[in-house]
């Protein structure tokens, strides 16, 4: 395995899983109604699930990215892509507007995002033993 190749993974993982985010982002408006922008501690609870879903599935499409390109050790690339999100999202604990929202639900997302790169990149590892098996 190449570390440029597993790097470009991640990187590649963690676009798909930051595009996944802003289609859910744009889709949220419609499916649910969303939260006044001056009182984000009373976010509507259907737009809070609506938004830890499409974390998890962000983080699940980024997983099987960053596991088909990395090929070998797939799991480990979904770990890599849960980590930079991890990290990622800790860093924005401490912006102004995670102030204003409920303590708990950047934390939620960003567990979210963590479980669904790993469960992501299982996924993609599932498949290609299956599809072994079926050659």
């Amino acid at each position: 395995m190449s570390l440029a190749r597993s790097i470009v993974a991640v990187v590649a993982g963690f676009a798909v899983a930051t595009l996944c985010v802003m289609i859910g982002e744009g889709l949220s408006r419609f499916v649910a109604t969303p939260p006044d922008p001056a009182n984000l501690k009373s976010i509507p609870p259907a737009f809070l699930a609506f938004n830890l879903a499409c974390a998890l599935a962000a983080g699940e499409f980024g997983g099987f990215v960053a596991a088909s390109i990395g090929r070998v050790k797939p799991v480990a690339h979904g770990i890599g892509l849960a980590a930079v999100i991890a990290i990622l999202s800790l860093s924005s604990l401490g912006s102004p507007q995670a102030r204003m929202l409920p303590s708990w639900y950047l934390p939620a997302v960003a567990a979210c995002g963590v479980a669904g790169a790993i469960s992501g990149s299982m996924v993609r590892m599932a498949v290609a033993r299956n599809l072994a098996r079926s050659s």
